[in-house]
């Protein structure tokens, strides 16, 4: 009489276990790569809509001003009579001369806040997020920013390890002094 077996033995359920595990590792380490891929995208993607929204904000208030009231540094020094570039934490526009009203740019905690007032007023309307650095450089080259006609604005934004860079030369078309 022949006993016929059922089941699988230690040896064979060892060997399937195995298999299934080298799977698993391979599945999870593919699904990791295209979610860090797609963390590193969606980053991209936002820094750069990022620095386009605030870079077309701050072009129609530069187009709009005619001179540069205010410039005050990192090390909170003014610098409205250099004429090179230089990284910036506040950048008041005079767009009234009558009235001394200035359209204001602050960088501060990594955001960039706009607001309307006198060149010593606030800037408390957050505009973007994710500002590393703001940059500027008065246009043509050799002037101070007090007799600037343009700005050439960087703008340098990073998120989670990504960053990201624009530049945009703008010329001030307003009533000038």
């Amino acid at each position: 009489m022949h006993s016929e077996r059922s089941g699988y033995t230690l040896i064979e359920l060892l060997i399937c276990l195995v298999l299934i595990s080298l799977v698993i590792v391979l599945l999870m380490s593919f699904f990791t790569a295209n979610l860090n891929s797609f963390v590193r995208v969606k980053n991209d993607s936002e820094l750069q809509f990022q620095a386009q929204y605030v870079l077309n904000f701050i072009s129609n208030k530069v187009m709009n001003s005619g001179n540069i009231a205010d410039i005050i540094t990192y090390e909170n020094t003014r610098v409205i009579n250099l004429s090179e570039e230089i990284s910036i934490t506040r950048i008041s526009l005079l767009y009234n001369q009558q009235d001394s009203l200035c359209y204001i740019f602050e960088v501060r905690e990594n955001k960039i806040f706009y607001g309307n007032a006198k060149a010593d007023g606030s800037a408390d309307a957050q505009l973007g997020k994710y500002i590393s650095e703001l940059k500027v450089s008065p246009f043509p080259s050799g002037i101070t920013f007090a007799h600037a006609r343009a700005l050439e604005i960087t703008i340098k934004l990073a998120k989670d390890g990504e960053t990201y860079e624009a530049t945009q030369l703008i010329s001030m078309r307003g009533g000038r002094k």
